[in-house]
């Protein structure tokens, strides 16, 4: 709780300003798309950006414009589901497939194709938020555990194999010394920031 408080009152400070967060997101961008597992990615699972996240829309369009499929997540009712947007001209028809859902948060509307887990599609990105990462991949998120339980549904019902990888997505500063974990806990694969590409040492190497 208190590294929570800590990022969130670092995260609020910085959202004044906003040519910083626009600057830090761009740079955190392109240290994503240049990667070999961005590109080799056919299919990828992303966030849209709230509050003080760093953004993520002009990674959304980066995904269309490489012809990438992309899910977007909806919660409700306390579980996480991710559903396909479908459209050619991403800058305009964006705001038609999402709706303003818990929290305030932009989601999927339902009417869109859901994933369906127990079918996860070939050569998977996953791109998550969270309040901060330590570099062996550990994540803090925001308290609810929605990421937490949609991983192990995946991991249930899914070939690992199929997911290239789970990413990080965050400011530099949200990259601290040790993250709290739990045993049932899913670490990062990779954690990208404005500053830095983390690839994260397996378990036991």
């Amino acid at each position: 709780n208190n590294l929570r408080n800590q990022i969130k009152e670092r995260l609020k400070i910085q959202n004044q300003n906003e040519f910083e967060c626009k600057t830090k997101s761009e740079k955190a961008l392109e240290n994503i798309i240049k990667t070999d597992f961005f590109e080799r990615a056919k299919t990828i699972l992303a966030f849209v950006s709230c509050g003080t996240e760093i953004s993520t829309f002009e990674l959304l369009n980066r995904i269309f414009n490489k012809g990438k499929i992309l899910y977007i997540p909806r919660t409700e009712n306390g579980e996480m589901d991710f559903y396909k947007l479908d459209f050619q001209d991403f800058k305009e028809n964006f705001y038609n497939q999402i709706e303003v859902g818990e929290y305030g948060i932009y989601v999927p509307k339902k009417n869109l194709e859901k994933l369906d887990i127990k079918n996860l599609p070939e050569d998977t990105l996953i791109i998550m938020p969270g309040l901060a990462f330590d570099k062996k991949g550990n994540r803090l998120g925001k308290g609810k555990g929605f990421y937490d339980r949609f991983l192990e549904k995946v991991f249930e019902k899914s070939s690992r194999e199929k997911i290239i990888g789970l990413v990080g997505f965050c400011y530099d500063f949200q990259i601290v010394d040790s993250v709290f974990t739990e045993e049932k806990d899913i670490p990062v694969d990779f954690v990208i920031s404005d500053e830095k590409i983390i690839q994260v040492e397996k378990r036991g190497n």
